[in-house]
């Protein structure tokens, strides 16, 4: 299984690039031939009043890649003062996701990805 850090996707992943990969998946979606389960939020209380434990997901698959990919992140919440939610993973200014890429053809697990850069990248694009 390949491991990729965010310099290795930052290395190789240009804006271009993420707006085709979105485009293809977008037109597997149109065709029938990809499927995705909405992204899930769980929230749980914390030691701490005005914190939340938040672990979330989102699964996809489309044809054209020929893998399932699942990302999964994990941070602590809040809202201060009710405005901005601002977010942490340990300390805050860190952050903790990943994504993991499995075969369709196989089931073997392909890649595991952190996501820091991609995902950035990935909100840009769909913007």
């Amino acid at each position: 299984m390949l491991l990729l850090r965010n310099a290795d996707v930052q290395s190789v992943l240009d804006m271009p690039a993420t707006i085709a990969a979105l485009r293809a998946g977008y037109a597997d979606l149109a065709a029938g031939e990809a499927a995705y389960i909405p992204r899930i939020d769980l929230y749980a209380p914390t030691s701490r009043d005005d914190d939340y434990y938040r672990w979330g997901s989102m699964t996809g698959t489309c044809r054209t890649y020929g893998v399932l990919a699942t990302r999964i992140k994990s941070d602590v919440v809040s809202w201060p003062q009710g405005r901005t939610e601002e977010k942490y993973c340990v300390e805050p200014g860190t952050y903790s996701g990943i994504i993991l890429l499995y075969s369709t053809d196989n089931g073997e697990p392909v890649a595991l990805v952190q996501d820091g850069y991609l995902q950035h990248m990935r909100v840009g694009a769909s913007a």
